[in-house]
Order: C-alpha cells, then sequence, then structure tokens
C-alpha cells in the first residue's frame, strides 16, 4: 500500500463531501476487526479477546468508497481498540503528524481554519484528527448529523471488513 499523500487525503475529503455524506474536511474512518485464528501453543491470553476466541486485530483507515487507505494487523487479540491504535504505525503517525494530512482548512469561505478528520467509534480516543458519537453510556445520543453519518460510515465499515478480509485469506498462527 503506498503512503497517503496530501493530494490524496484532499481527494478523499473532497468525496467525502461532495459524492456521498456531506461531510468536509473528512479524510476516512477506521475501525477494528477481530480475525479469528486458531489458538496458539504456549500463546496464554495473549490472543484470547473479550468475544471468547482467540484473534489477531485488523486495525482499517478507509476512505469514502470503502477502500483501504491503511491497514495494521499486527495486534494481539486481548489488546483494546484504543491501544491498538495508540501503538500502531497509523496511530504514531497521525501523532507525530507525519502521515502527510494537509494542514487545516476553512470549512465556510471566510470561517477558521478547522482539522482534517477521521471517523471511527468510541473505542478510538478523541483526538484534534477524530471524530466519534457522543458517549452512550450515560444515555446520551446526539441528534446532529454527524451521529447519523458515523453510524451509516462504521456500519459500512465493518461490512467492508467482512467482506473483503477473506480475499486476503485465512489466518492461521501455528508454532
Amino acid at each position: 500500500m503506498p503512503p497517503p499523500t496530501e493530494e490524496m487525503w484532499k481527494n478523499v475529503a473532497a468525496k467525502y463531501k461532495k459524492k456521498m455524506w456531506h461531510f468536509p474536511n473528512c479524510i476516512g474512518a477506521f475501525d477494528v476487526k477481530h480475525i479469528k485464528i486458531q489458538y496458539p501453543i504456549n500463546a496464554g491470553s495473549t490472543y484470547y479477546n473479550y468475544k471468547g476466541s482467540h484473534s489477531v486485530v485488523l486495525l482499517a483507515l478507509v476512505d469514502a468508497d470503502y477502500k483501504f487507505i491503511a491497514i495494521d494487523v499486527s495486534s494481539y487479540g486481548r489488546n483494546s481498540a484504543g491501544g491498538i491504535f495508540s501503538q500502531s504505525v497509523i496511530g504514531q503517525k497521525l501523532n507525530n503528524k507525519t502521515l502527510n494530512v494537509p494542514e487545516p482548512t476553512p470549512l465556510t469561505e471566510n470561517g477558521d481554519p478547522q482539522p482534517y478528520v477521521i471517523v471511527g467509534d468510541e473505542a478510538f480516543p478523541l483526538k484534534s484528527y477524530s471524530l466519534r458519537p457522543y458517549s452512550r453510556i450515560q444515555g446520551i445520543m446526539s441528534p446532529i448529523k454527524y451521529s447519523t453519518i458515523d453510524c451509516h460510515e462504521q456500519d459500512a465499515l465493518s461490512r467492508t471488513l467482512l467482506e473483503y478480509w477473506p480475499l486476503v485469506g485465512g489466518v492461521s498462527v501455528g508454532t
């Protein structure tokens, strides 16, 4: 997968704004997917996940057409989505501002510059480059359009991960 360029990010943002979601300055959506594996010998609880099976975790960042921009498949099943993201190359490059994300731009004419963002669910950290829905823990749900967009995006991303992962091939970790 080639490293993203500033021009590529701007093209992705244009698709989110015009083609599909009417969401300005959005450059992608991220999510994780647990990929079941055969229990590795002497692995202990390293691969054991909250779903009660053993897995490796696919972290994916996709564009407005659900095409992969970046992936990371180096995490154990026991790790949380937020921890996986923090330790991933994707997360580190976003934090270090070395992923060629464009500088903030105004959403409206004469408006203040706003950062380009990636949407994710509640498991991901809230950062200057990421958005997530309001917490459901206290029963707070936002009536604004963003929540609807995010739900559709996350559902679509989950379907994409389920649909395209088998094309890569089954994952089996042996001795």
